[in-house]
């Protein structure tokens, strides 16, 4: 099969961090070849390269036969290669049909820029008005245009970083019976994704980087999924998930209680409690309300009704700020557009919510911001020349770990986090998982949302399982199981 595009000995430096390594493999034709390997391992730098967003500091990349310099996005576009990232770089209120066809506008009237883009998003399985603002979707519905704006330009290398990331069971079925198709048409896919089952499902070849170099590739039939993660953590991993160890839930302290919460369409009369030293799950589908849920307790969106106590005591939560003051944090949903400060550095991400801390007086104490920094990174093990460096240069999975850590400076007594380990590998999702149970047993209170059934499963002393903005479960001890958890998630 021909070699449609050749990396040889691709290098990329970052101030303290060599990203790439002398990486050097081919993608073939045709082909859906996938690239798998940890947070920080080079994946999306490689991509980064391939789509003209970034240039490598060494080697060159053969296409179709000739050397190429893919200069930038246009050049790659160009070229016939289209890239969806992992973090999505729509315009929030530009409409869907302009997002699509941004910087196409001249080549056909504005009705029939609609007619095709309806075609692409149905293609999908997307039931998206052309005609709505990006900014008034979903992040599963913004996934979906990215996607369809790589593919209305009819590309011959279609790269998807992480493209389910936020997509539900049935829009990933979706996705993967368009790639199937393109793939019939001569399409070449590249496909990064942390979810090896998905990987095994989709590819017909699967390469292998760690820290920046490149290990291996293998076709997808002669190789399995323990030797694949062996490959990735560089040495054999056993099985991280934890153990539930507070039995006693029941005994313990309410840190946390909601009653009768309702916001519009989103949810209606949610009550429960959080537990002092506990790890409670929320587990719904797409679209269930458990982002929502979240938003309204930490005071980043207004309840229509209901009530919230804190320790026994009724609050009033209007704004985040509140919300920190009595002892609350949340790791949001969406990290680049409400996590991250992007034009930072790490120190300063890390410090952003800790006035308090650095500059008691008003004035920032520089000295308890190095080593405040410095401190979390060793702790969470963020990989990072220096405090110092800017956090748009972080592989997702360790800007993920320095939100986290901003908010462990706070020193919270209650831990809201939404879709913790999403685009996180495998190792440092065992990370995480540690880190969860240390901050557990050290006492804070945790309500944990994610998508991550098993995940869910593996972390939560309880669950509680949404369906259609209602709570419709609250599952503890034997009832833990997958098939239990799916029934109401499924059917209420």
């Amino acid at each position: 099969m021909e070699e449609l595009v050749i990396f040889k000995n691709i290098t990329k430096k970052y101030p303290g961090v060599v990203a790439l390594d002398d990486v050097s493999f081919s993608i073939r034709k045709g082909e859906i070849h996938a690239i798998v390997g940890e947070n920080g391992a080079g994946k999306s730098t490689l991509m980064h390269i391939l789509g003209g967003e970034i240039q490598p500091d060494g080697g060159e990349i053969i296409y179709k036969g000739k050397p190429v310099v893919i200069a930038d996005p246009h050049a790659a576009r160009l070229l016939g290669i289209s890239i969806v990232y992992q973090e999505l770089k729509l315009c929030p209120n530009l409409t869907v049909v302009e997002n699509i066809n941004l910087g196409r506008e001249k080549r056909i009237n504005r009705k029939e820029m609609c007619q095709e883009c309806s075609l692409v998003l149905h293609s999908l399985g997307a039931n998206i008005n052309p005609r709505i603002l990006v900014k008034n979707l979903s992040i599963a519905e913004q996934q979906m245009v990215e996607i369809a704006k790589a593919i209305s330009f009819q590309s011959e290398v279609l790269i998807l970083d992480e493209p389910n990331s936020a997509l539900t069971l049935n829009e990933t079925e979706n996705l993967f019976r368009n790639l199937l198709k393109l793939k019939t048409k001569g399409v070449t896919i590249i496909f990064i994704s942390h979810r090896l089952e998905e990987v095994f499902k989709i590819s017909d070849r699967i390469s292998v980087l760690r820290d920046g170099k490149y290990l291996a590739t293998f076709p997808t039939n002669e190789i399995n999924i323990d030797q694949i993660v062996t490959l990735i953590a560089g040495k054999k991993l056993v099985n991280e998930l934890s153990q539930k160890t507070n039995k006693n839930i029941e005994k313990s302290r309410s840190v946390l209680e909601v009653k009768n919460l309702s916001r519009g369409k989103f949810f209606k009369n949610i009550s429960f409690q959080l537990f002092e030293k506990e790890i409670l799950g929320i587990y719904g589908l797409q679209g269930s309300g458990r982002t929502e849920l979240l938003e309204s307790i930490f005071g980043t969106a207004k309840l229509d009704q209901g009530e919230i106590f804190i320790y026994g005591k009724k609050i009033n939560i209007t704004s985040p700020k509140q919300a920190i003051k009595i002892g609350l944090a949340m790791v949001p949903e969406d990290r680049r557009k409400t996590g991250l400060f992007s034009n930072m550095d790490v120190k300063e991400n890390i410090n952003m919510s800790n006035p308090k801390e650095i500059a008691p007086i008003g004035i920032i104490n520089k000295k308890k911001v190095f080593e405040i920094a410095k401190k979390l990174v060793q702790s969470l093990s963020i990989k990072v020349g220096s405090v110092s460096q800017m956090v748009k240069n972080l592989s997702g999975g360790n800007q993920q770990k320095v939100i986290i850590s901003r908010w462990l400076a706070t020193q919270p007594k209650i831990f809201l986090v939404d879709e913790l380990t999403r685009g996180i590998d495998v190792g440092a999702k065992a990370e995480i998982y540690r880190i969860l149970q240390r901050l557990r047993d050290e006492g804070l209170s945790i309500l944990l949302v994610s998508s991550e059934l098993q995940e869910v499963l593996a972390e939560c002393d309880r669950i509680l399982v949404m369906r259609n903005g209602a709570l419709v479960a609250n599952l503890f001890g034997d009832q833990l199981d997958k098939e239990t958890v799916l029934k109401y998630a499924l059917k209420g």
